[in-house]
């Protein structure tokens, strides 16, 4: 038995000239990996905005505490 081969007919005129022109397969891969990379970092945003959120404020804090530590080494030690 033969394998059936479907014909597709349409009622649209096709432009031959547009028709090579189409959008080269580099350009849809390129257009689905930036949208994929976009969408990971979307998913992923808030937990790390979160993290470096707490991360800045510990490192504030400890730069306060150094500050205030060298402040009172300036005052015993200092003029």
């Amino acid at each position: 038995m033969k394998n059936a081969i479907l014909q597709f007919h349409t009622k649209a005129k096709l432009d031959r000239r547009a028709a090579g022109q189409a959008v080269p397969a580099f350009q849809s891969r390129k257009t689905i990996l930036a949208l994929l990379a976009v969408s990971i970092f979307a998913a992923t945003a808030h937990a790390g905005l979160s993290t470096i959120a707490s991360v800045s404020q510990i490192s504030i804090q400890i730069l306060i505490e150094a500050c205030r530590f060298f402040f009172a080494v300036l005052q015993i030690f200092g003029r």
